[in-house]
């Protein structure tokens, strides 16, 4: 389903695709969709042998020299198949920017007449039947914009003693793959320009999907998505002011598959929880579970 709607759009711009994997050391245009419930993580890129010297010898390696990526949701209401339609859009917009960027650094108009050849991969991590994109409401837009804020974003505890920060952060040894991307969360006390660092940890292959303190300051509950290894399951951490540490919830209450939650006083949150076959919404008070979720480390 990617790999057609991505060939489609080349081939309407000129591009001849071929499957990259036959051709290991040719130039290649790649698309990774991952969507966890409503939400999605789509990144491209395009990438190519290139040669460097280290002062010692010449080597060469596969590196991205193009990409974009773009996060977000969709206004399914009752159809969920409706977030499969809004993914294949945005990788139709995608595929469009690089093939017009593609075609102007190679001195080509966009246009059918004359082929040029560009190796594709595409991976998804769900795919469900779909006739036609669909176009993000007002609603969805906002969602998307929340969802990019997650992970580059600050927030102040409620009693100011505390503020958080998290930033996506690429992976040490696959810098160039988007999809192997975490997301660093740090707790900082003091002002926002001069602060003292609490406590901070990176999540690899990771990125936020909602976050929030607890009303009484002592936690940090985050969601997250997984770009797609478990597209059901939205694991879920807690930053615990007591002692400093970050622990993993599910542990404690069972696998979380829905990325949004709420609290009420004074920290009890209320999360959709897998229990058995069947999905419950459970309430969870942080300051006696806490105890049973293990450390992060």
């Amino acid at each position: 389903m990617i790999e057609a709607r991505v060939n489609a759009v080349l081939r309407k711009n000129g591009l001849k695709p071929f499957d990259a994997m036959s051709k290991p050391t040719a130039p290649f245009y790649c698309v990774q969709v991952s969507v966890v419930g409503i939400f999605s993580a789509i990144n491209a890129s395009f990438g190519r042998r290139v040669t460097f010297n280290d002062g010692i010898r010449e080597s060469n390696t596969l590196a991205d020299t193009w990409k974009r990526g773009i996060r977000g949701s969709a206004d399914i209401g009752a159809d969920p198949s409706k977030i499969v339609d809004s993914s294949l859009d945005e990788v139709s917009k995608l595929t469009e920017v690089f093939a017009n960027e593609f075609l102007k650094a190679n001195r080509k108009s966009s246009t059918p007449q004359t082929e040029n050849s560009v190796g594709g991969q595409h991976q998804a991590s769900e795919e469900t039947k779909a006739d036609a994109p669909a176009t993000q409401s007002p609603k969805a837009n906002e969602e998307a914009e929340e969802i990019e804020e997650m992970n580059d974003w600050h927030g102040v505890s409620p009693d100011k003693a505390l503020f958080a920060v998290t930033r996506f952060i690429p992976d040490p040894v696959y810098m160039q793959r988007h999809d192997h991307d975490g997301v660093a969360v740090g707790i900082f006390r003091g002002e926002f320009q001069t602060p003292a660092i609490v406590a901070r940890h990176n999540f690899r292959g990771l990125f936020i999907a909602h976050i929030e303190w607890s009303p009484d300051s002592k936690f940090l509950l985050f969601t997250t998505a997984n770009n797609g290894l478990s597209p059901w399951h939205a694991a879920a951490f807690v930053f615990c002011a007591a002692d400093k540490s970050f622990r993993y919830v599910d542990a404690a209450i069972g696998d979380v598959v829905s990325p949004k939650f709420h609290f009420e006083p004074p920290n009890i949150a209320s999360m959709e929880v897998k229990k058995g076959e069947a999905e419950e919404d459970v309430k969870v008070s942080l300051s006696k579970a806490m105890q049973q979720m293990p450390r992060v480390k």
